[in-house]
């Protein structure tokens, strides 16, 4: 007999299970980059760089959303 499998009708009911680690991920986020203007304001740190980690590790469409937020334009 074959192992059961999960339906895609099971993994979206699973979805709230996401969403607490997805605010507090955002959270991290926004604080992550707030961070780095504060060292870049204080200290004349280099940010050029957290446009292209940003769309590496979230894709195109939501990096652009905090580039655009946070005017970090590259």
């Amino acid at each position: 007999m074959d192992a059961p499998t999960t339906s895609q009708s099971d993994s979206r009911s699973d979805m709230h299970l996401l969403a607490p680690w997805t605010c507090e991920l955002e959270r991290q986020v926004h604080q992550f980059i707030d961070n780095w203007l504060g060292y870049h304001a204080d200290y004349g740190a280099e940010i050029t760089w957290l446009p292209h980690l940003l769309r590496h590790v979230y894709g195109d469409a939501r990096a652009q959303a905090w580039i655009t937020a946070y005017r970090l334009e590259d």
